[in-house]
């Protein structure tokens, strides 16, 4: 076994020892009633399982990646990994991890974003780290207001802190719709295994969904899919795309797999330390209606794009604690795909070069605190856009760029007897104050 593999997969680096929540406590902790700022606020159940913060620092060799055992003994259905900012114009925000690699370090252009993929014993959370010494690139947090990205601010930090926050299936209300699909890379594939469309039965737009890559191998691993491409990489599988797209609306789920030469599902050994890779896998898929799952506590509805006059890129946004859940969406109104929500992301990648005949690169990028969401969306310069669903994937069936969409916000609310669990961040600043970049 390669030495540096065998490393990552012993580290465990962690400031706080995980929060796993009993029955009887989970009961208990329900009935505490939390103030609202909205009459129809959302409240999430309590987590089975939180891991406090930790430390992360991308392009270092030991503390760019960490195993977090949950301890749940299955694998759960609802996870949220968050990402702190310490410095910069963005400190205090959060950004989501991302469930598909946006990119390996082969090719001379920032990008950044902390990857996480999980199993029913732990989370392996990795931010960028160069494979092959080359290009150090990559940065657990970056953001970008130049030729590819337009956005409030631009930042490059390596050093973050990270949450991991796990829920049972028993622990939420079961699912209104859920379905399982075998699915395979590459252009040797069936149509079938690239492309796939589910009715989910419930005419409305679920107020949540879960779209997620269960790998055949390496203790039935599972990444999430994600809100649009990347990066889409025509070269044979060098390098190759690590994701899979989905999006959804009143009706249906839609997810696009890559379709070409020698394509992977998941694969993150360059640019980021995951050893797990697979080219054959199952989709699982599930949905709650609103009268299942309770609404959000609030949403937004704003639109972005080059289009947009008097473009809002930060906005108010009252989640009243960074403890929430949020997540946000773009909806394009033109095109195959108008009309469905596209998941945004923390991550960011782009490319100068016209890699594919649709989209090269796109997707939403977002941070948040109790009071403001800000927005990066990608430029209307190098073929990228806020919707971008590549021709390679899924061997093009409604394949779409858009650069102007509206904007989707959402937070529920959790207890906040989590509270009592602070992250002390000046130990994690401290941390990774002392702990030097190769």
């Amino acid at each position: 076994m390669d030495v540096t593999l065998l490393k990552w997969s012993l580290l465990v680096l962690k400031v706080f020892l995980p929060i796993t929540v009993t029955a009887g406590q989970q009961k208990k902790l329900q009935s505490i009633s939390i103030p609202s700022a909205a009459s129809n606020s959302g409240e999430l159940p309590l987590p089975d399982f939180d891991s406090g913060w930790f430390p992360l620092i991308s392009q270092h060799r030991s503390y760019s990646i960490t195993n977090i055992p949950h301890n749940l003994g299955e694998v759960p259905l609802l996870v949220d990994v968050r990402v702190k900012v310490l410095d910069g114009p963005n400190k205090g925000y959060i950004f989501k991890a991302t469930g598909g690699v946006p990119r390996d370090d082969d090719e001379n252009t920032k990008y950044g974003g902390v990857v996480y993929i999980y199993n029913d014993k732990s989370f392996i959370i990795s931010s960028p780290n160069a494979y092959n010494a080359l290009q150090k690139v990559g940065s657990a947090v970056y953001t970008e207001q130049g030729p590819y990205y337009t956005g409030p601010n631009q930042q490059i930090s390596h050093s973050v802190a990270v949450n991991a926050r796990a829920w049972l299936a028993k622990t939420l209300p079961p699912p209104d719709f859920k379905r399982s699909v075998s699915v395979k890379a590459g252009n040797l594939s069936l149509p079938s295994e690239n492309y796939i469309e589910e009715e989910h039965g419930l005419n409305e737009y679920p107020p949540m969904v879960i779209a997620r890559l269960k790998f055949t191998s390496y203790e039935t691993w599972m990444s999430e899919c994600v809100g649009g491409n990347f990066i889409t990489y025509t070269h044979g599988g060098n390098p190759p795309n690590s994701y899979i797209v989905y999006g959804f609306n009143n009706k249906m789920i839609r997810v696009w797999v890559d379709s070409m030469f020698n394509a992977f599902l998941f694969v993150g050994n360059d640019g980021y330390q995951y050893r797990p890779s697979t080219k054959y896998g199952t989709v699982e898929m599930f949905a709650w209606a609103r009268k299942s799952f309770t609404p959000p506590y609030m949403s937004m509805v704003s639109k972005l794009g080059p289009g947009v006059l008097n473009e809002q890129l930060e906005q108010t946004h009252q989640t009243m604690s960074t403890n929430s859940f949020t997540r946000a969406w773009v909806r394009p109104d033109t095109g195959p795909n108008a009309g469905f929500m596209f998941e945004g992301r923390g991550s960011m990648a782009s490319s100068p070069y016209h890699r594919d005949d649709v989209c090269t690169y796109g997707g939403l990028v977002y941070a948040y605190n109790e009071h403001m969401i800000r927005f990066w969306r990608p430029s209307d310069s190098y073929n990228g856009g806020l919707v971008c669903v590549s021709k390679g994937f899924g061997y093009g069936v409604n394949s779409q760029l858009s650069l102007d969409a509206d904007v989707l916000v959402a937070s529920w609310l959790l207890p906040d007897v989590f509270m009592k669990y602070p992250a002390d961040f000046t130990n994690i600043k401290e941390t990774c104050r002392k702990t030097s970049l190769p």
